[in-house]
């Protein structure tokens, strides 16, 4: 627990000594996403189910490339499935959905 909190406060202090970078991250991942639904916008109809889908798809398709990226290379390097490569996609969706939301 106590290695939990610790972890979690450097991570903090790195985000604030380096917000202008967590920043540019972000606005990169709400670009992601809105290329993406442009690029959906042209597969699915322009309607409520449409946008639904786009929307659903977007949200579900930049957090998997954010946790196969790291998986590809680790499974390149060791041969084995990535241990926590569904917390690192968990991850990415909290990031991604949350600054859509925010956005």
């Amino acid at each position: 627990m106590l290695l939990q909190f610790l972890i979690l406060t450097v991570a903090s202090i790195v985000v604030i000594a380096l917000g202008s970078i967590a920043n540019e991250i972000i606005n990169l991942l709400l670009q992601a996403h809105f290329v993406l639904g442009y690029l959906l916008g042209k597969v699915f109809s322009s309607g409520p189910a449409g946008k639904i889908i786009i929307d659903v798809l977007g949200l579900m398709i930049i957090p998997l490339v954010i946790g196969a990226v790291p998986a590809l290379i680790y499974y390149a390097i060791k041969r084995q499935k990535m241990p926590h490569l569904m917390h690192a996609i968990w991850g990415g969706w909290f990031v991604v959905a949350t600054a859509v939301v925010l956005k």
